[in-house]
């Protein structure tokens, strides 16, 4: 889903359960817009794990074939990179807002500083 990113987003995969997505683009309304899509329709779809989780931390409904339905949720965090500013620079503030988007709640977008 994260490859389906609109506005000339490119997903690439970025740690674990991370992605950064560039975009050809210094628009940061544009690719907040194709950043929320992506947010919304991640979690409107059920998200399949084979298996189940027993005990009180057990997510989702189990369903045929042993296989959990569950809804995830996905935060984000937006940096424009400045004139000259070196990659490293934007992904760090990036990485900044992503974290602010966590402590506020999950799910949900924070552009950086």
């Amino acid at each position: 889903r994260m490859a389906q990113v609109g506005g000339r987003g490119r997903a690439f995969r970025y740690g674990g359960e991370e992605f950064a997505v560039f975009f050809p683009h210094d628009d940061a309304d544009r690719a907040a817009e194709a950043v929320e899509l992506a947010r919304s329709r991640l979690g409107s779809e059920p998200f399949r794990v084979r298996g189940t989780r027993e005990g009180p931390k057990k997510r989702g409904q189990r369903g045929k074939s042993g296989v959990v339905e569950q809804r995830i949720t996905a935060s984000a965090g937006l940096a424009v990179a400045g004139r000259g500013e070196p990659a490293a620079d934007t992904f760090k503030r990036a990485d900044q807002a992503l974290y602010k988007a966590k402590s506020k709640g999950r799910n949900r977008l924070v552009r950086a500083d």
